[in-house]
This record gives C-alpha cells, sequence and structure tokens, in this order.
C-alpha cells in the first residue's frame, strides 16, 4: 500500500523532521509534500496510501487513505492535502468538497492538512460534521510534527514509528490540557536525561527554600528510586516516639493514580516533617509501570489536567483551601512515560547538570524531550536554564566550564551563575532526613551548599516573574 519512497527523500523527510518549518514544505513541489505527509502519517504509527491520482468517483479523489496496519484491506481515514502560501486560505468550497468524498459510500473521517490557514466560515462548515471532518492548519501541523518526531519508537523494519497509532486530532479540535494561570501556582520540573546529577537533591532543597520564603509547595515524586520520598517522611503523630523507631508508612503513592485507582491526585497529598511542605511519594512499582518514551496522547494530557487541579491542594493547616504557591516534579534518569509527563505539566524546567565532558548530552535529550511536550500542550515548557551541580573547583572542571556555556549559547538556554558545590553537608543531610529527621541543608549552620541553593532559588524566581507572587503580594 505504502508508495515507494527513495532514499534521497526519506532522509530530505527526516531532516525535515528534525526542524521542521513551513518555509522547507512551501519549498517541496506539491506531489513531494503529498509524500512528505505520508511520512509523518507513518511515524505516527498509520500504513499510508498515496492515491492522489485516482479522481472521484472512480477512486477516493483525496491524496492519502490512513490504514490502521499493513494487512488492513479498508482505510479508517482519508487526507487531503494544500501546499498554499500562508496568504492563500483554504476556503469553504474546498473543505466542502471533501466533506462531500468523505460521505461517499461509507463515510469516513478525514483530516484536511495545509501549510496555510482556513477560512473561518470553512472552520464553521468543519465545526458542524460532528468531529468527522478536521482540519490542520500549518501551525499545528508544525506541532503535530514535533510531537511525533519525539515520541517514536524504532521498528524491526528499521523504520521509526509510534507505538500505536496517533491521530492529530487533539490538535484539530483543541483539546489540550486545562493548565492553571502560573501566578496561582507555578510548575516547575527538574529533569535530565542522565543519572546521578543532583535532581532530586536540588528539588528538595529550592523545595525548602521555598517553604523558608513562607511558601506552601507540593512535590511530586516520580522516579521509581523513590529517593525524593525516602527524604520525606510521614509526620509520626507520636510526639515523642521511640528512639531509633521507624517513620510511619505511607499507603498511598502516585501509582495509584497512573494505575487507575485513584482518578485524581487530590488524595494523594500528604504532609511531610516540613512545614509548608508536601508530597505526592513513589515507590518501585513505578519501575514496572513504565511504558517507555512513546506517544500516549490522552494519559498525558491527562496528568496535565491533574496537576493543574485547582483541587490539589493541602487536606489541613493555615490557608489549606487555597491552593499551592509552586508544584515541583522529580524525574527519573530515562526516556521514560513519566519524564513525558512532567515536562508536559511543567510551566518553567531547571536542567541540573554536572561540569564534566559528556554533560551536554542530558541535556540534549531533556530539550527534545521539552520541545515534544510543548507541541502537545501548546505552551509552557520554558526551560529556565541549566544548574551545575556537585561541582568540584579542579582543572578539568574548569576546563569544561567554557565548553558547556558554549554549547548553552548556541541554544539559547542560561546557565545559573550559581554552581552547586560538592559538599559533605548535602549527604548529611540526606541521612538526616532518610532517619525521619527535619535537619536539612539549611540546618547546618553557615554552609556553601545551602547559600548557592538560595541564591539559585533568587535567580530562579527572577526568570519566571512576574508570574510569581510572594506571599501576600
Amino acid at each position: 500500500m505504502a508508495a515507494v519512497v527513495t532514499a534521497a527523500k526519506l532522509a530530505l523527510f527526516e531532516t525535515m523532521l528534525k526542524t521542521p518549518t513551513l518555509a522547507d514544505m512551501l519549498n517541496l513541489t506539491p506531489s513531494d509534500f503529498e509524500q512528505f505527509v505520508a511520512h509523518v502519517f507513518r511515524s505516527a504509527g498509520y500504513t499510508v496510501k498515496v492515491v492522489a491520482g485516482q479522481h472521484f468517483p472512480y477512486g477516493p479523489g483525496v491524496d492519502l487513505e490512513l490504514y490502521p496496519s499493513p494487512g488492513a484491506k479498508k482505510p479508517i481515514a482519508r487526507v487531503e492535502i494544500k501546499r498554499y502560501a500562508a496568504d492563500n486560505r483554504v476556503g469553504y468550497e474546498e473543505v466542502k468538497g471533501f466533506n462531500g468524498i468523505l460521505n461517499h459510500g461509507e463515510p469516513l473521517p478525514g483530516y484536511f492538512v495545509t501549510t496555510s490557514d482556513f477560512h473561518p466560515n470553512a472552520r464553521t462548515f468543519a465545526a458542524d460534521t460532528n468531529g468527522r471532518l478536521r482540519l490542520l492548519d500549518g501551525r499545528q501541523f508544525l506541532r503535530y510534527i514535533t510531537y511525533i518526531r519525539g515520541s517514536r519508537v524504532a521498528q524491526p523494519d528499521g523504520t521509526h514509528r509510534t507505538a500505536t497509532l496517533t491521530p492529530p486530532d487533539w490538535i484539530c479540535t483543541e483539546l489540550t490540557a486545562r493548565q492553571c494561570d502560573p501566578r496561582r501556582t507555578t510548575v516547575l520540573t527538574v529533569a535530565n536525561g542522565r543519572g546521578g546529577i543532583g535532581k532530586t537533591t536540588s528539588a528538595l532543597n529550592l523545595a525548602v527554600a521555598l517553604t523558608q520564603r513562607g511558601l506552601r509547595v507540593l512535590l511530586v515524586d516520580l522516579d521509581g528510586q523513590a529517593s525524593l520520598s525516602s527524604a520525606l517522611p510521614l509526620p509520626d503523630q507520636n510526639s515523642k516516639p521511640p528512639k531509633n523507631a521507624p517513620p510511619p508508612e505511607r499507603q498511598r503513592y502516585i501509582t495509584d493514580y497512573f494505575s487507575g485507582r485513584c482518578h485524581t491526585l487530590v488524595d494523594l497529598v500528604q504532609p511531610t516533617r516540613i512545614h509548608n511542605l508536601w508530597l505526592i511519594p513513589a515507590n518501585e512499582e513505578l519501575y514496572r509501570m513504565d511504558s517507555g518514551g512513546s506517544a500516549r496522547v490522552f494519559e498525558e494530557l491527562a496528568f496535565v489536567t491533574a496537576i493543574h487541579d485547582a483541587t490539589v491542594r493541602p487536606l489541613a493547616g493555615d490557608r489549606h483551601d487555597e491552593p499551592f504557591d509552586w508544584i515541583i516534579l522529580d524525574t527519573p534518569p530515562a526516556q521514560s512515560h513519566y519524564t513525558r509527563v512532567a515536562l508536559a505539566a511543567a510551566h518553567y524546567v531547571l536542567v541540573p547538570v554536572r561540569g564534566e565532558a559528556f554533560g551536554v548530552l542530558g541535556i540534549n535529550k531533556v530539550l527534545s524531550q521539552a520541545a515534544t511536550m510543548r507541541a502537545l500542550v501548546g505552551s509552557g515548557v520554558r526551560v529556565t536554564g541549566c544548574l551545575i551541580t556537585w561541582w568540584k573547583n579542579t582543572k578539568s572542571a574548569r576546563d569544561v566550564l567554557p565548553k558547556l556555556q558554549s554549547a548553552l549559547d548556541a541554544r539559547d538556554i542560561k546557565l545559573y551563575a550559581h554552581a552547586i558545590p560538592y559538599e559533605d553537608r548535602i549527604e548529611q543531610a540526606h541521612l538526616s532526613m532518610v532517619g525521619g529527621g527535619i535537619r536539612t541543608i539549611f540546618g547546618f549552620g553557615s554552609n556553601e551548599a545551602a547559600a548557592r541553593y538560595k541564591d539559585v532559588l533568587s535567580e530562579l524566581i527572577q526568570e519566571v516573574r512576574p508570574h510569581v507572587n510572594e506571599p501576600g503580594t
């Protein structure tokens, strides 16, 4: 069914997928643009037949037919394609004509793809087809390409496709996640594609530093290692617990949401032993549930909506009837479903990185994932910058720093001015908290690590202003 595409054209199409632009699409011939759109839909899991040479009523009279699998005998959707300049919008008659073809014989849904836009009356007509006819303008098509490119996985035949069929319906119908105003609750995701970078340490200490400013913070642990959850045990109901007594055991975890045992995050919010800090904990079950880095549009959008739900708030304490000031999501060091949803939910992204030769590799992964998830939600997912962690002032580290700065400058990504030093007080604080104590890095008197985290928080708040309000402002 699939039309033959030469190796040269396939290489061109793959290059266009990496950095899609409308200008490059307009430089293609109409026939090549049809083949490019077919390549995008193949990458989205479809088997595609190019039928532009057939003429209605003896053939489809459209450009592409989409099949669910190579052996399928009947198409499940049809695609009409118009490679139009920006000032040449698709009109009512063209959309109406395509709809007539979709209704001929056994009705099928259809996608009308253009590099330009649609006249308002064409959009009104499509809206009255009960979702059967879906319009994808140039801006939306770029979003679809970006999401598909970052959601494909390798197949046995050497191609790259999404693991399941991924239609552009959520874009065509503007089915997007409901994000809260960052002035109400600021959602920050801490992410890097590599492990041992200091993601959990940074998420925890920035959260504690925020509470010291009188702000109420929710931490969400999305890493199956559950290090963040171990560092923040439940408060002990006994005011004087026996010495070395284990912390109370938790009964609810983020896995309850992802497994469908609960449908909101509200009941998973739990107190910690630190004032103004709450947690949705993780456990190792997350590892077994992880579906990897392929597309799961509706699950991803559902999590974004769940995080931004106004009912996600403290269940007790001062101002318990108000939303959190900040929500910080800690992510696993992998191409994970949980990293994807955390990025999709973020207003802002912070990328910890070590000052070492391979430091840029993890940055590239998270920037690519951030672009993919921004394409999903259509806004937010802004990378505020990279934070150097575990800094040792050695010659090799100093030699790497200009290279790291240069790589970030090329990507227009900020490097935070304050690096977090390697300091034993950080590990001492971790040991204290895992043991059920409340002594954070800020409870060890004057130390450089605590001072630098406060400096980084000040930088971060400046990055996200004017969206973030201090209490009472």
